[in-house]
């Protein structure tokens, strides 16, 4: 279940269940098309590999047509799974516009409709489910366990749908499509029934040795679906005035359905003033090219352009995608003085009105749950970035374009957090001592908060992180910093007792005395710690969970973070905290870099700590942290007062490449201690045959007494290892050893009930 679980993320079919329905009466010529029909003709499979690729222009309708195919073949399906997915350049999570997202929707699509999957599926990826977590998936063993099914589906029919490869980074779909390909090859070798239909735009182009393509805009079809949208959506009488009016709206057209749909509620509100004769004037005025058309569209209208221009930059620099109602607060937050407006939120219908009025039509509130808004098509986001759209419409944004956008939305938040009374009391006081009782009050303060002011949340949480970004664009962030963290003024506090509200761990939240600089380098805005590390701030200011900026950076695996902190003079060896030094935080950071970084800086671990992390960091499998451990002065064998040695601690968790480690730097293989007596034993019972061979080679009594069961020979045979126990008599193991909780192996054996063992002993 976990592993299943893993695999699912949020909105991961955000973008398929917000493509709109294909029009009553379109797309349906896609089906008769002689390139649809071979690709899905079984006996031609080997002319095209199973792979059909639809191409258009931007904004041509291709999502509907992907759309339209999926759920027909969903709907006409007998034997066959059906799979799809539907990349999003749009959302704020990189799996939905990646390939390992897709190859983790795919793979869970697949085991949700053949479950007979699920045991092959757990027994290669059951090493990765450790007490209910999951280690992070990568490409290549999903793509391994494809291939899997590829080579083993049988005659299952398999079709995937795979929209809007253009709305990937470049180099991953290239890989991804190359892998596609191999998947066709590997599926036709195995006699496979396995259909793939992509679709993207022309650039960037993408060649694959077989398959059909279609050229949305090349076919009478398509064409025809324009018309019959055009007829039934453009107001007016069946005059030759309008019959003319309709044929050039579709021969401006040029094949892109995006430009009618904005083009034809510019025609219908002249027609619903009475200005019929002024349709045509009209349109020949619009332009044909697309960008040229959202140009126009925001230009010519100037109400409210300020707005306007707020609620584009939010759409499209916000660190997630905002509720209707956020984005409204957002914008009115940063266009408005703060006297002129309260805070109460209008109906949702006003709001919905307001923002497609302010962003001309060019947004629109998604289909998928919770609603947040988007861009209509991510043609309008390539226009105002890659276009310099929003630079047209605000010149001054001038060279730092993206810089002075998230410096406004910085401000933006600044200005509706400043308007907020202080947070209820209940997440005021020190972090680390809340009862059951204060933690349920808690929760209801934070939602009668998040109720009652629906931005704060964003708000606060996201004011450094566009604070950062302005910073990184060449907009500086000193004056803001040097006001928010004056020991003088109150918002640091403030922000304080509100981000506690908003933190679910109370280990998480911070105390009120928390630094700046401490809050930025914890969550890795290194533009920002580089600001303050230049002006003049303590940078070994002690404090918090992790004790100061430094260590809070090593744990978080924040590179840059630290390496600027040693830079500007943190102390490598300041002690506290909850692991107590950087060099400890650095290692139970995983990171191999701010290990280095942290060595190389003249780290001095204290002693007294140095073999109980040393045992943490076996148990974490953490090779580069064991080596620096013993590099720091840990004791590689049994040190007073501890029962067990760092080698029976890797034999015991089955850490091999720690084990090599160990022994190559003169651990002692048959230091005696633990429940099981030694090393041997321990990794016998673990049932690690390399392991057993290893200590074997270098040297391991192989009839050592003591421990639970006495000798290795009875662990194994208790345990029911039966390698281990050919090894071991091969190696001389004495099979009469007295002693152990048995007495001796073939008590042990005999005891557990395990015949093959008896017979060997």
């Amino acid at each position: 279940k976990a592993l299943l679980e893993s695999l699912t993320f949020p909105r991961e079919d955000a973008r398929l269940r917000n493509v709109s329905p294909a029009h009553r009466e379109t797309c349906l010529w896609v089906f008769e098309q002689a390139a649809f029909k071979n690709w899905r003709d079984a006996t031609k499979v080997t002319d095209h590999h199973g792979f059909l690729w639809i191409k258009g222009k931007p904004g041509s309708g291709k999502s509907t047509i992907m759309k339209t195919a999926y759920d027909r073949a969903r709907k006409n399906r007998s034997r066959e799974v059906v799979i799809a997915y539907f990349f999003n350049a749009r959302a704020s999570d990189l799996l939905e516009k990646s390939s390992l997202g897709m190859y983790r929707s795919l793979v869970h699509q697949l085991l949700k409709a053949l479950p007979y999957l699920k045991d092959r599926f757990v027994e290669h990826f059951l090493i990765k489910e450790k007490q209910g977590a999951v280690d992070e998936w990568t490409i290549p063993e999903l793509q391994n366990f494809l291939i899997h099914v590829a080579e083993n589906l049988g005659k299952q029919p398999l079709t995937a749908f795979i929209d809007a490869l253009d709305e990937g980074e470049e180099n991953d779909v290239r890989q991804m499509v190359a892998f596609l390909e191999e998947l066709g090859r590997v599926s036709i070798q195995n006699h496979v029934t396995f259909n793939i239909c992509l679709s993207s735009r022309h650039y960037p182009h993408i060649s694959i040795k077989k398959g059909i393509s279609l050229i949305v805009e090349d076919q009478p079809g398509h064409d025809y679906d324009i018309t019959t949208f055009v007829s039934n959506q453009l107001k007016g009488d069946e005059g030759l005035q309008m019959e003319e009016l309709r044929n050039n709206l579709c021969r401006k057209a040029s094949g892109v359905f995006l430009w009618v749909v904005l083009v034809i509620p510019i025609l219908n509100k002249l027609y619903d003033h009475g200005q019929v004769d002024a349709m045509n004037e009209r349109l020949n005025e619009i332009p044909e090219k697309l960008d040229d058309l959202f140009a126009e569209i925001l230009a010519r209208d100037t109400e409210n352009r300020d707005k306007s221009i707020l609620l584009l930059q939010w759409t499209l620099f916000t660190k997630r995608p905002l509720s209707p109602t956020e984005l409204y607060l957002a914008v009115k937050a940063g266009s408005e003085s703060l006297d002129k407006w309260n805070l109460e939120v209008p109906a949702e219908g006003t709001i919905k009105r307001h923002i497609l009025s302010c962003s001309k039509g060019l947004t629109e509130v998604s289909k998928s749950q919770p609603p947040t808004v988007q861009f209509i098509h991510e043609t309008v986001r390539d226009f105002l970035l890659q276009k310099n759209g929003l630079a047209n419409l605000r010149p001054t944004l001038g060279d730092t374009m993206v810089g002075s956008s998230h410096d406004q939305l910085r401000e933006s938040c600044l200005r509706y957090f400043s308007k907020m009374d202080d947070p209820p009391q209940s997440s005021h006081g020190n972090p680390r001592k809340r009862n059951r009782m204060d933690a349920s009050e808690h929760d209801k303060a934070r939602d009668t908060v998040s109720m009652k002011f629906q931005f704060i949340e964003y708000a606060v949480i996201h004011i450094f992180d566009h604070a950062d970004a302005a910073e990184s664009g060449g907009v500086s962030q000193k004056a803001f910093l040097r006001d928010f963290g004056r020991e003088t003024n109150t918002k640091l506090r403030k922000w304080i007792r509100f981000r506690n509200l908003f933190q679910r761990y109370q280990v998480r939240r911070y105390t009120p005395e928390a630094k700046l600089l401490y809050i930025i380098s914890e969550q890795n805005l290194s533009n920002l710690v580089r600001v303050l590390t230049k002006d003049s701030v303590d940078v070994n200011t002690k404090g918090e969970r992790y004790g100061n900026a430094l260590q809070t950076a090593c744990i978080n695996g924040h590179e840059r973070t630290a390496r600027l902190l040693v830079d500007a003079q943190a102390d490598v060896n300041a002690e506290g905290g909850e692991h107590g030094h950087a060099l400890f935080a650095a290692i139970f950071g995983k990171n191999d870099i701010i290990v280095q970084l942290i060595q190389n800086n003249g780290a001095i671990a204290p002693k007294g700590m140095l073999h109980k992390k040393l045992l943490t960091t076996i148990d974490r499998g953490y090779t580069l942290g064991v080596r620096a451990l013993l590099d720091a002065g840990a004791n590689i064998n049994l040190p007073a007062g501890s029962d067990r040695s760092p080698l029976y601690r890797a034999t015991e968790k089955g850490q091999f490449e720690i084990i090599q480690l160990l022994l190559s730097k003169g651990a002692d293989v048959n230091a005696q201690g633990g429940y099981y007596g030694n090393a041997l034993q321990a990794a016998s019972t673990g049932g690690h045959n390399k392991i057993v061979e290893l200590l074997l080679s270098r040297g391991a009594d192989v009839n050592a007494q003591g421990g639970y069961y006495g000798n290795a020979l009875q662990t194994a045979s208790a345990e029911s290892h039966d390698k281990i126990v050919e090894l071991l008599l091969g190696r001389g193991a004495n099979v009469n050893a007295q002693g152990g909780h048995y007495g001796n192996s073939l008590q042990a054996a005999s005891a557990r009930g395990h015949d093959k063992i008896i017979e060997l002993l």
